[in-house]
């Protein structure tokens, strides 16, 4: 435990000088804007090419790991869906359900976090969030924005998916692993010094975020119940997982990703797919403060 709480503790000291940053009214969500701009261009496209392309090419080709992880992520995509139509939730707050128990922080605060635990894992990491963000902007998109799949909407997916800058990243690390291309040295040390910024960048954005005021109204119900079954419900599921299906150690990284608070990009995302903001908001603020102990027992757990 003493371990994994020197890992994490110096994650969570950057994500409260945000929080500090932000009650100090140093910085404000222009600040997080920005912030979340430069790591998805120069953070996280250098580093998924940089940590895929020097991966160990047995360790994340793994298919059983990655359609299981496929497998477990739809099961609970289509239980929120079944559930809340059960229940007749307005579609706003059964979007912001759908969206929010899935997706997770797994690149802004999974990959800082998993990579302090296990050193030299980013490029299963990299597959992870992949996962996630395939399943995000295909069947997710979709189950938010229309009732049924159509031939305009399956259209718009695959433009969003080829066209996504973080998709398009892993696509050129898998690349160069596959071929093994080594790229010269001088843009290899480039991507590993921009990659480098990452991860302060993110957690201090986040922390900025983190820091703004929640309002406490009829929506902080639905938020602490999203947040309940991110933070609780889907890791169990992936735990039964593990256990029923006898994984190795990789698996972990898995547990720990459908572990992650609700995605920072799903409050982006609001106003485009039709998601009750404030629902959101709530979630990702306190989904993220629940975190801080429920990542460190988990951590502690899958050891």
């Amino acid at each position: 435990m003493i371990q994994i709480l020197s890992s994490i503790t110096p994650l969570f000291i950057l994500l409260f000088v945000g929080v500090l940053a932000r009650l100090l009214k140093i910085a404000d969500l222009e600040w997080v804007k920005v912030l979340n701009k430069f790591a998805l261009y120069l953070g996280f496209i250098p580093l998924m090419i940089y940590s895929i392309g020097h991966a160990d090419k047995a360790s994340i080709t793994n298919t059983k790991l990655i359609l299981v992880n496929f497998g477990v992520i739809l099961i609970i995509i289509f239980a929120t869906l079944i559930v809340t139509k059960l229940l007749r939730m307005g579609s706003e707050t059964a979007n912001a359900y759908i969206l929010g128990i899935f997706f997770g922080n797994t690149a802004y605060l999974g990959l800082p976090f998993i990579a302090a635990l296990y050193p030299g894992s980013e490029g299963l990491i990299s597959v992870h969030i992949a996962i996630y963000s395939v399943l995000l902007l295909s069947i997710g998109t979709a189950l938010v924005k229309c009732e049924k799949l159509t031939g305009a909407s399956c259209v718009g997916i695959s433009k969003k998916l080829i066209t996504d800058p973080l998709l398009i990243s892993i696509f050129v690390g898998f690349f160069l692993l596959y071929f093994d291309i080594d790229l010269p040295k001088v843009i290899d040390e480039a991507l590993r010094l921009l990659s480098s910024s990452l991860t302060p960048i993110v957690l201090v954005a986040l922390g900025i975020f983190v820091g703004q005021k929640m309002e406490f109204n009829k929506d902080f119900l639905h938020a602490g119940i999203i947040t309940f079954c991110k933070l609780i419900i889907s890791p169990v599921l992936f735990l039964i997982a593990w256990k029923v299906f006898d994984f190795g150690s990789d698996f972990k990284i898995s547990i720990l990703e459908s572990a992650m608070p609700v995605g920072i990009m799903i409050f982006a995302l609001a106003d485009v797919h039709g998601l009750k903001k404030q629902i959101v908001a709530n979630a990702v603020i306190l989904s993220t403060l629940a975190s801080c102990v429920t990542l460190t027992i988990l951590a502690a757990l899958v050891q």
